[in-house]
């Protein structure tokens, strides 16, 4: 993962880069999704000092611009 995002961050002009999560937005349990997705980014910022995954909106995206 810390790969991919290194190489889509060469298209960003910002530091805030938008990557979609999931192929389906019709979740049988949403709520165990995002726990489980909750655990991946926990891990992945826990390895990672100089890259930060969190939760966000695409109002988040258009206020960093």
């Amino acid at each position: 993962m810390r790969s991919y995002i290194l190489q889509q961050s060469k298209y960003y002009k910002t530091p805030h880069l938008l990557m979609m999560v999931g192929a389906n937005v019709n979740f049988e349990d949403a709520e165990m999704y995002y726990h489980q997705l909750d655990q991946v980014i926990a891990r992945f910022n826990s390895y990672n000092d100089d890259i930060r995954l969190t939760h966000s909106t695409l109002s988040f995206l258009d206020e960093a611009i």
